[in-house]
């Protein structure tokens, strides 16, 4: 009997000391299982990547070139191309340089050429001459072969706002800016919204145009407020307030006539 108790005994410590055990093992297991888990799913994003791994740093626009994504390496089916000494990789419609261990997408520089236009460009006449706008970034054709990037051409419409284009104020005046390009909402002939490329390389001129300066033989239809009448030689003349002389005329205009501070 004794025996008997000893050996039930035993079995209930056995049984208490595996159920201690036995969350310890499945926490083990779960960690175990987890990493396993982020490993395969590294690998099948790499591979639905498009042969190319990347990563995104904080605070990332998906066109904002300046703070762009870094790629491991650049897409697959790129082609390389040299251009003032330094290299890029064309691919999927956009260019690539190799910046420390990784790759950013960038603006084309002017000049560098492509054989084949980016998949879904848009063609873009602006009187006789053809362009094709992909991107932010305009073509033209070079030869038979290749397609030259080109400066924005001003008076160029678009029948939409590139993509992340930013409204700004210029002078009171609603424009929206793209990688240093100008836009301006119009309308053409057909009463469409269209915008216009009215400014580039962050360069935008919509200031008051001040009048010409009067000059000896113009004539105007009337002369300036607080103009003072006055007699030079026995003749009568109309002195303005910035020194100009106007001489009255039979058909009612006036000439000027003199200049005091040309």
């Amino acid at each position: 009997m004794k025996k008997l108790n000893k050996i039930f005994g035993l079995f209930l410590v056995t049984v208490f000391v595996f159920a201690l055990l036995s969350p310890v093992n499945a926490q083990r297991s779960y960690r175990g299982n987890r990493g396993d888990y982020n490993r395969s799913y590294g690998g099948d994003y790499a591979r639905q990547s498009r042969g190319y791994s990347y990563y995104r740093p904080p605070f990332v626009s998906n066109y904002q070139y300046r703070y762009a994504p870094r790629y491991v390496s650049y897409p697959r089916g790129s082609i390389s191309i040299s251009f003032g000494g330094n290299p890029y990789y064309y691919g999927g419609g956009s260019f690539y340089r190799p910046y420390g261990g990784s790759f950013r997408r960038v603006m084309p520089p002017i000049g560098i050429r492509i054989g084949i236009l980016p998949v879904g460009y848009t063609p873009v006449y602006v009187g006789p001459h053809q362009y094709y706008f992909s991107e932010g970034t305009y073509y033209r054709r070079y030869d038979d072969s290749n397609y030259e990037v080109v400066d924005a051409p001003m008076g160029a419409e678009l029948s939409s706002l590139p993509r992340n284009a930013k409204s700004v104020m210029v002078n009171g005046e609603k424009f929206y800016e793209l990688n240093g390009t100008y836009y301006k909402e119009d309308r053409n002939s057909k009463g469409q919204v269209v915008y216009v490329v009215v400014g580039k390389n962050g360069k935008i001129d919509n200031s008051e145009e001040l009048p010409a300066a009067p000059a000896v033989g113009d004539k105007v239809s009337q002369i300036p407020l607080n103009s003072k009448t006055v007699t030079i030689n026995g003749q009568k003349l109309f002195v303005a307030p910035d020194d100009t002389y106007y001489q009255a005329e039979a058909d009612g205009s006036y000439t000027v006539v003199g200049i005091a501070n040309p």
